[in-house]
């Protein structure tokens, strides 16, 4: 889908695995509305960085890692990377 300002948007399907981030992560999602009269919830911009370097290192893929690089391109100054940081050397994301 494409916004008015030229920017493309993608969505991904997250089926949440069991665990304490997964439960922090759906804890952390926002409602937000789609189109009139039409609500949905999407993940925290934090949680899908996370997501996107667990999926880089269980698949090798670098098109995960250009996502991470877009996302912080968007939502840079907005990203809680205490957060981030925390959850990556938790889930032993960051060697």
């Amino acid at each position: 889908m494409r916004d008015p300002r030229g920017s493309a948007n993608k969505v991904d399907v997250i089926i949440p695995r069991r665990g304490p981030w997964e439960e922090e992560q759906l804890a952390r999602r926002r409602r937000i509305a789609l189109f009139p009269n039409h609500e949905c919830w999407i993940a925290a911009p934090e949680d899908v960085l996370i997501a996107k370097m667990r999926w880089h290192r269980e698949s090798g893929s670098d098109r995960h890692l250009r996502d991470c690089v877009g996302i912080l391109k968007v939502s840079g100054d907005l990203i809680d990377r205490d957060y981030v940081e925390r959850w990556s050397s938790a889930l032993d994301l960051l060697a």
